[in-house]
């Protein structure tokens, strides 16, 4: 079986407006705390770390808000020498547009490794498209996904010719727990 493209979204690190329980809006979004740039950085690093044995990232997008915004810069380090791309930003709304969005971005970068700095309900986008779940169901279904977490899709050919998605890693934050373990030590 052979992967041709990835699509890996990482979410946003913790943003003020999640501490302070609100809405991060394009007016009461206002970037991500210590601890989300924090998060970001490592996974930054990790993701670096990865692409120096493994497949490099073609494409970096993220939203206008100023916490994906903020992310995207942090994560643009695991890509040296590659330009980072501002990309694209009612719940069933959201989902058809975002869907619509990485559908057009899967069609531009076919066959290769895409990284998306993006919200949570982007990886909900991302499975209700690759996996062919209706978005009907979104009330019914749900994805765990942490700040900083790392989710990837794979698009997979067998040796029949068929093609389909997997969901490979869902809401991964390792990177996070190899920090508390470092400052246990």
């Amino acid at each position: 079986m052979t992967v041709t493209t990835r699509l890996t979204i990482a979410r946003h690190g913790q943003a003020r407006c999640n501490v302070d329980g609100r809405v991060g809006g394009p007016k009461t979004c206002t970037g991500l705390t210590d601890h989300g740039r924090d998060q970001i950085e490592l996974l930054a690093a990790r993701l670096a770390a990865q692409q120096r044995t493994g497949p490099a990232f073609d494409a970096l997008y993220t939203g206008p808000r100023p916490r994906l915004q903020e992310s995207g810069r942090i994560l643009a380090h695991a890509r040296p020498d590659q330009p980072y791309a501002p990309g694209s930003d009612s719940w069933n709304g959201y989902l058809t547009r975002a869907a619509t969005h990485l559908a057009a971005l899967l069609e531009h970068h076919q066959g290769q490794n895409i990284l998306i700095a993006a919200h949570g309900e982007t990886i909900h986008a991302a499975y209700h498209l690759l996996l062919q779940v209706p978005v009907q169901t979104s009330a019914h279904t749900g994805l765990g996904t942490n700040h900083a977490g790392l989710t990837r899709f794979e698009r997979h050919h067998d040796q029949y010719g068929n093609q389909y998605w997997v969901l490979a890693v869902l809401n991964d934050t390792a990177h996070l727990n190899d920090r508390a373990t470092q400052s246990d030590q």
